[in-house]
């Protein structure tokens, strides 16, 4: 990925990876586990129904709007699918997470992403995540710094910072935090 890329030649610090592949180059620490959601537009007028899980199995009767090939949560949706036998309806492949939202807000079709990824969007009340399970998806977001660089006073301020600002942002109710 381009983040693990900017730390390795140093071009930033400090970098936020899911499901990060290991490489010598990186010190990768895990930050929380997520559960991947089925994301809809919610229904008209009414608020999001309290996310009622979705088998994996009935994934495939729903057009997705997915990240391109390579992202983190395409490659996980893709190889469960594989070992499931299920053959996905990809409408729609898009490099922007706020541009798949667009997309399925405007009815084009359903994301499978986290649902911090929904509260953040600032649009949560246009939208329902509903966690896939059977199995569930989990997909654990890491922290990455440089393996071959000491790391400053500010940098590991900095770090604790990024690490407790994470684990304090909505997960949803799909979402286990891991203990401190």
């Amino acid at each position: 990925s381009h983040v693990s890329e900017w730390i390795t030649t140093g071009r930033v610090d400090v970098g936020l990876l899911y499901n990060p592949e290991a490489q010598p180059s990186l010190e990768i620490t895990p930050v929380i586990d997520e559960s991947l959601c089925l994301v809809s537009p919610s229904a008209a007028g009414s608020p999001p129904p309290g996310g009622a899980a979705v088998p994996l199995a009935e994934l495939p009767q729903w057009p997705l709007i997915l990240p391109e090939r390579g992202h983190a949560i395409r490659k996980l949706i893709e190889t469960q699918a594989v070992l499931a036998g299920l053959k996905l309806d990809i409408a729609w492949e898009v490099s922007s997470i706020a541009a798949i939202l667009d997309l399925v807000i405007a009815g084009h079709g359903h994301a499978v992403l986290h649902a911090s990824a929904v509260a953040a969007s600032g649009r949560a009340d246009a939208l329902q995540a509903r966690p896939l399970v059977a199995p569930r998806l989990i997909s654990t977001l890491c922290l990455a710094v440089s393996a071959h660089k000491r790391p400053s006073p500010l940098m590991r301020q900095t770090i604790r910072l990024v690490t407790e600002l994470v684990r304090s942002l909505p997960q949803g109710a799909a979402a286990q935090s891991q203990p401190g």
